[in-house]
């Protein structure tokens, strides 16, 4: 159908006031709206060389950019000048006389997926405003070292400029042309060329030589960063940060490594450091969410959230098959008169693991010198008699923080239920006991009594997910401990049933040995009556499955267990 010029006119100046929406929201959002600059991007993304590709059918949406009038249209080639009024009207009252679909090629220049235009501005923007998705168009394919995307804007050019300067000086992507070092924010490769030279100072010290910064960079890249990416990818933690790149999750990986080694004092593997950093979630958006004040609010008047079911045991799954799945355990210390039943029951885990022991020692007051250096010592002194490595942190403060803030990167958190109880509390299980059992993201043995040779577990098992995460620890300890399992497990209903049948494959799959004990429903008293019965040793079961208030008004299987019992429970969320 064809247009009339004063049809075409009033289409433009429809266009341009959608232009100037679409700029409003933009900044609204915080974002850009503007073409990018052909010259920016050849000069700063470091140009080698172009190519004559002849005529193309291209996306529309693929062109994000202009040679010379990025002022002129949108990011998506709406108007935004009274200018190109009298031109794009007459444009598209000619094709009109055809078809839209006839315009005329135009001419870009291709760098990566993207497209820049250098003649024929006003046929995309009447192309893209009345529906198509293709054009043609004359290509010149232009190489540079860093590649761009139709989903690149004006403030992306900026770390795409700095990878492009790091690989001029570096030349990585001759030595590695597999490498992808891209991030989503600038500055990062001011922080990779300072781990480089970190890593440049060490291998010249160890090999009585000066090593060319070329050299350093790719050995960097194959010793220091492949492995910490390796460890990225095994744990599939990219999933969790949208957006990010594995140098920016590399990149934060060892900042938090550092970190937490300075805090705790404890030896963290990248493996350790890069769970802590998967709970954590991506830095940046956490500290803009700090800053919002319905998030302050939150957390000053609702309790602090629980670990979601299922994150330990997807977390260690891989140390389950093909490694140790305790090797950091957090043994609370009383600072009392010895023994101290939490380390005595980390010592026990000593002939099955090689674990590392971390003791932590909370003071209500700022301890005397020589009450801190005695109390380390003798921790010293007992880790040194067992072979153990381990190191003690004593700490002033609040108990349930304490432990929380060092539960993030521990495997297993042993203690007493004595030194967490509340003296008010009596026989009740206290409210700071529930709230740690409640808030740490691993599991939790818990000694109600003597310690354990743990060769005994008997494993309770109902439908509910907590009870899977027991069961996962449980499968682990038979098949690598070699200790035989007995299940007690409430089969009843349809739901019961699926889940004991469950358990049974489950281990039958891992050959662990296992006797399987079935009832209507689990008390406490049923279960200590056949952990006596059967010979266990100790018990594992599931963290709580309710919450707080329905736990306080309706009582607890769990709370009853710790009263009544004189077994180590390992107790798992």
């Amino acid at each position: 159908m064809q247009t009339t010029f004063k049809a075409a006119r009033d289409d433009f100046r429809r266009a341009r006031q959608q232009a100037t929406y679409e700029a409003l929201m933009a900044r609204w959002q915080g974002q850009s709206n503007e073409l990018l600059s052909y010259y920016d991007v050849y000069h700063q993304l470091r140009a080698t060389g172009q190519s004559d590709r002849g005529l193309q059918e291209i996306p529309l949406t693929a062109i994000v950019g202009s040679v010379s009038r990025t002022t002129d249209f949108s990011r998506t080639f709406l108007p935004r000048n009274m200018g190109n009024e009298e031109r794009w009207a007459q444009l598209l009252t000619v094709v009109s006389r055809q078809a839209i679909d006839a315009l005329p090629p135009i001419q870009v220049y291709q760098i990566g997926e993207a497209y820049f235009v250098q003649d024929g501005h006003h046929r995309v923007s009447i192309a893209r405003r009345h529906g198509l998705s293709q054009i043609h168009a004359h290509v010149t394919q232009v190489e540079t070292l860093v590649p761009i995307g139709p989903d690149t804007r004006p403030d992306d050019l900026i770390w795409r400029a700095e990878y492009a300067q790091f690989l001029a000086d570096s030349r990585l992507h001759e030595q590695r042309p597999e490498a992808d070092l891209s991030v989503s924010i600038p500055g990062q490769y001011a922080h990779l060329e300072a781990h480089v030279e970190v890593h440049r100072y060490f291998q010249e010290t160890a090999q009585e030589r000066d090593i060319p910064w070329e050299e350093a960079v790719v050995s960097w890249y194959d010793a220091a960063y492949l492995p910490l990416v390796g460890e990225i990818r095994a744990q599939a933690i990219l999933r969790d940060f949208p957006g990010r790149t594995e140098t920016d999750l590399y990149l934060w990986l060892v900042e938090r490594q550092m970190a937490l080694q300075r805090e705790l004092t404890w030896e963290i593997t990248p493996a350790t450091a890069a769970v802590d950093l998967a709970r954590r979630g991506d830095p940046l958006r956490q500290a803009n969410k700090a800053r919002q004040l319905g998030q302050r609010v939150r957390q000053l008047v609702l309790p602090a959230p629980e670990p979601p079911t299922g994150q330990w045991r997807q977390e260690q799954l891989l140390n389950r098959y093909s490694g140790e799945l305790f090797n950091n355990i957090l043994a609370l210390i009383s600072g009392g008169d010895e023994p101290w039943p939490a380390l005595e029951q980390a010592f026990a885990l000593v002939g099955r693991q090689q674990p590392r022991i971390h003791g932590l020692h909370v003071a209500t007051a700022e301890p005397a010198a020589a009450a801190q250096a005695a109390l380390m010592q003798t921790f010293e002194e007992h880790c040194f008699f067992e072979g153990v490595r381990g190191n003690l942190a004593v700490e002033r403060g609040d108990l349930v923080e304490a432990i929380l803030g060092r539960a993030a990167v521990a495997d297993l958190i042993i203690l007493a239920l004595a030194d967490i109880q509340d003296s008010a509390a009596g026989r009740e299980v206290s409210k700071r006991c529930q709230q740690i059992l409640r808030r740490v993201p691993c599991p939790t043995l818990v000694v109600t009594g003597d310690w354990s040779n743990l060769s005994r577990p008997l494993l309770i098992y109902d439908d509910s997910e907590k009870s899977r995460e027991a069961l996962f620890a449980a499968g682990y300890m038979g098949e690598r401990w070699g200790v035989p399992v007995a299940v007690i497990a409430a089969a009843n209903g349809t739901a019961g049933r699926k889940a004991l049948n469950h358990a049974r494959a489950y281990l039958d799959m891992h050959e662990v040995a296992a006797t399987f004990h079935e009832h209507d429903r689990l008390t406490a008293k049923l279960i200590l009556d056949a952990a006596a019965s059967l010979d266990c040793d100790f018990l594992i079961s599931g963290s709580y499955r309710s919450g707080r208030i329905a736990t306080a008004v309706r009582g607890s299987r769990l709370n009853d267990l710790l009263q009544q019992t004189s077994l180590p429970l390992l107790i798992c969320r």
